[in-house]
């Protein structure tokens, strides 16, 4: 008989930065890994570049915005959760990075959302329901600050993600190619914006 296994949700700190970065290129599908690659030299170490990002409050992801699943003391699985701002800031998009481009436009139409912006789970970790506790941590905790709308991007590629937000409550909204942005992705690539309403009369729906 297995012995039960003791998780523990709790908000990442700044020794968390290594597996954050592990973490934050499989939710990616290896694609962060290949621009760290190149911004920290053939001879560097890619993650560990990653966790100096991340240890960055000015980095795209911050350890402080991320929130942790932790089995038996280790880490597990992570989700990093983004307030955007309300209104969307007006950006030139020829001021940032072309692969970039599609999320921004898919995050302009939920401003002021909750943004569930990457999820993984170690593979030693999985079949522990650990991403849905974290989805669900989140949105409880949106709907009990009034938030109205949680969103999320998946990529068109990823059922198994697609899958479990539609069981959460979202909705795809919205979607944007991305493999027509930039070559990073891979080809026929496309950014889907998932929503859903967390404090329904707070807000309009995307699209709406």
């Amino acid at each position: 008989m297995q012995a039960e296994r003791t998780i523990r949700l709790r908000r990442a700190e700044e020794g968390d930065a290594l597996d954050i970065a592990r973490l934050l290129d499989m939710s990616n599908g290896g694609v962060d890994v290949r621009l760290w690659k190149e911004e920290a030299g053939f001879d560097g170490d890619p993650y560990a570049y990653g966790a100096e990002l991340v240890r960055n409050p000015r980095a795209p992801v911050y350890f402080k915005n991320v929130l942790i699943a932790e089995v038996d003391g280790k880490v597990a699985a992570m989700l990093v959760v983004i307030r955007i701002n309300d209104p969307y800031p007006e950006i030139d998009e020829a001021e940032i990075p072309a692969y970039s481009r599609p999320s921004h436009r898919l995050l302009s139409q939920v401003p002021g959302a909750v943004y569930l912006r990457n999820m993984a789970v170690f593979p030693d970790f999985r079949g522990l329901n650990l991403a849905t506790r974290l989805i669900d941590q989140v949105t409880g905790t949106a709907t009990k600050a009034g938030i109205a709308r949680t969103a999320a991007i998946i990529w068109s590629s990823n059922a198994i993600m697609q899958g479990m937000y539609e069981k959460r409550g979202f909705r795809r909204a919205a979607e944007e190619s991305a493999s027509a942005a930039s070559p990073i992705y891979p080809e026929g690539t496309t950014l889907w914006l998932y929503v859903k309403d967390t404090a329904p009369g707070e807000g309009a729906a995307a699209g709406e």
